[in-house]
């Protein structure tokens, strides 16, 4: 999963306003929590639930 430079959040919360949507947010208070969200995101992706 990649991750969204500046720019690219800047357009990302461009097209949110314009579109009135929000996008999902997870609080990551760890490096454990980062790669545990990540993971998630990636099985999903792949088609795999939890």
């Amino acid at each position: 999963m990649p991750i969204a430079s500046p720019e690219i959040y800047s357009q990302m919360l461009d097209r949110a306003k314009s579109g009135a949507f929000a996008y999902p947010a997870i609080n990551v208070s760890s490096s454990s929590t980062l790669i545990a969200a990540l993971r998630e995101e990636d099985g999903r992706r792949r088609g795999w639930s939890s």
